[in-house]
């Protein structure tokens, strides 16, 4: 094994480009020096230079980040990606400045990957560079600054995102929800229930379906008065992304086990349309009571429609109440096979057959019964 090691260590002195950029790939997890590194980096060509890169992200050896960072500053892009490309999958923080130069400069062809690394960092600074991009109507990649800011703690800039939610403008609004999904103060409960009115019967908006999620980390009774309100008072929305919104406000009121909720998703149960049901199933779902339970059992009988009795099995199962286990017995005769065998897994997901250990004590316990009758 040794020797082996000392072969591909042999590789890395050859004058060939080819030939060590290939021993730092084959040498895999052995661990070399960062000062040998730092040598291969200095000497070799972009080849070689991606080479150790790799190595780095393979491997991890305590002070890589310091050639990785001279790596953003190389001359060859080939080089610079795959430092971006390393950056992207290991957190640090002292990388922003130089990405966000790289960002400027015209002739780097990635920007979307600096955006990515630029989360790897999640700091100020990183936000502070994200930030003008989402501000930019005209920025290729205004969408993935916004969705990269989302995926971080966006809260020291929570106020300008709030700034930008509030905008008449409808892509400045949404590129906002997308970008406060990391924030967790609940200062954003008000704003955000006003952008959802706002654009509610919109026919393109997507605002109020991407707004709603912001809203589900929190348990607060402003949440479930306005979402309620929005529903029963503006029940018509125009078009896809309607039924989308009216799904996302249903599955964040599922937070609510509160006897308004309850009765409000029973009439849904029994009046709403296809969408509506499937979301009140989930959503119930989420409430772990017994109410929940009685309503569904309740209404069950009523649903003709296939996939949402699926879904009715699904709730079920989650809830874990066994009062539904002759319920979804009963169900399995007005299915069709595919539907059948979702209910079945749900069952047994409700109602698991006893182990093994289990069945064999069970009939152990009928046979001395057995014994003891004669």
């Amino acid at each position: 094994m040794q020797t082996h090691i000392d072969d591909m260590l042999r590789l890395l002195d050859s004058p060939q480009p080819a030939i060590v950029a290939r021993g730092l790939q084959l040498i895999g997890q052995h661990m070399l020096p960062l000062e040998q590194l730092d040598r291969l980096y200095e000497a070799g060509n972009s080849e070689v230079r991606v080479a150790v890169l790799k190595y780095l992200a393979r491997n991890l050896p305590p002070g890589h980040i310091s050639i990785t960072h001279k790596a953003l500053s190389d001359s060859s892009n080939s080089v610079m990606l795959a430092a971006v490309q390393h950056l992207i999958t290991f957190p640090n923080t002292s990388t922003a400045p130089i990405l966000e130069t790289l960002l400027k400069n015209p002739e780097f062809p990635r920007k979307d990957l600096l955006i990515r690394a630029l989360e790897s960092c999640n700091d100020g600074r990183a936000l502070a560079v994200l930030l003008p991009i989402v501000k930019d109507a005209n920025h290729p990649c205004r969408m993935l600054a916004s969705d990269t800011i989302g995926r971080m703690d966006g809260q020291p800039i929570i106020y300008e995102l709030l700034y930008l939610l509030a905008s008449e403008d409808e892509m400045t609004s949404f590129m906002a929800s997308i970008a406060l999904a990391g924030v967790r103060d609940a200062e954003i409960i008000e704003p955000v229930l006003t952008a959802i009115d706002q654009w509610w019967s919109t026919a393109t908006s997507r605002i109020p379906f991407e707004a709603a999620h912001l809203l589900d980390k929190f348990h607060d009774p402003r949440i479930r008065d306005e979402l309620l309100r929005l529903l029963t008072s503006k029940p018509n929305l125009p078009n896809q992304y309607g039924n989308l919104a009216r799904s996302s406000a249903i599955h964040v009121l599922g937070n609510y086990s509160e006897p308004q909720v309850i009765s409000y998703f029973t009439w849904l149960l029994q009046n709403g349309d296809q969408w509506d049901r499937y979301a009140v199933t989930y959503a119930f779902t989420k409430m772990k009571s017994t109410e929940a339970v009685d309503a569904l059992m309740a209404n069950i009988l009523y649903e003709n429609d296939p996939s949402i009795l699926a879904n009715y099995s699904y709730a079920f199962a989650v809830l874990g109440d066994k009062r539904a286990v002759p319920v979804l017995e009963a169900l399995l005769e007005r299915v069709d096979t595919q539907i059948r065998n979702t209910i079945e897994t749900n069952l047994r997901s409700l109602n698991p057959p006893p182990s093994k250990t289990k069945r064999s004590n069970l009939l152990m316990a009928l046979k001395r019964r057995l014994y003891a009758s004669r």
